[in-house]
């Protein structure tokens, strides 16, 4: 896919950080959609901003697969640098799954995660596989989705191309929810 500078990196969660949560939940939506998602729906806010009235997950999608479709359930993390996803989550991300009947689980944080919680989200023999989108690979979808970050296409072929973050964009974002 896209290797991504580290300064970029550290750009795009920087901003990431300064989002509402529901400019952070729109963006995630939109990727969502951008990566062929279907039917990609926030569950809202309660009066008092807590976590979606205890669903346990932030939106809801559907993922078209060969033969049918997949209920997804999305818990969207909005972490800093120090914070990173922990096996936790995808235990509890599993049971909501399991409560909303869904099929599987996608965790899409602005944080890290490590090895070990990668490979024990992926177990192919679990019943609700949960998947897991990372800063750095949530840094190559938006490069590759152009979202909040633009692209200018060298003019030699053997050139890298110049990435920057679209403070723009995220500026656009945060004002269409709030309206």
């Amino acid at each position: 896919m896209y290797n991504i500078e580290h300064s970029l990196i550290n750009d795009v969660q920087s901003q990431l950080l300064q989002l509402s949560y529901p400019a952070w939940a729109e963006l995630v939506s939109r990727l969502l959609s951008c990566m062929d998602y279907e039917m990609v729906e926030p569950l809202g806010r309660s009066k008092t901003g807590n976590r979606f009235d205890g669903l346990g997950c932030d939106l809801m999608a559907v993922s078209p697969v060969t033969g049918g479709r997949r209920i997804v359930a999305v818990l969207a993390k909005q972490y800093g640098r120090k914070q990173s996803i922990m096996r936790r989550q995808v235990d509890e991300l599993r049971g909501v799954c399991g409560r909303l009947g869904a099929d599987e689980g996608l965790i899409v944080s602005s944080g890290k995660s490590s090895t070990a919680v990668r490979t024990y989200a992926h177990i192919s023999n679990h019943r609700i596989p949960v998947r897991i989108i990372d800063l750095p690979r949530l840094c190559r979808l938006l490069c590759a989705y152009h979202l909040g970050i633009w692209e200018q296409t060298p003019s030699k072929a053997s050139d890298v191309p110049k990435r920057g973050l679209d403070a723009e964009f995220f500026e656009a974002l945060d004002a269409h929810v709030t309206e």
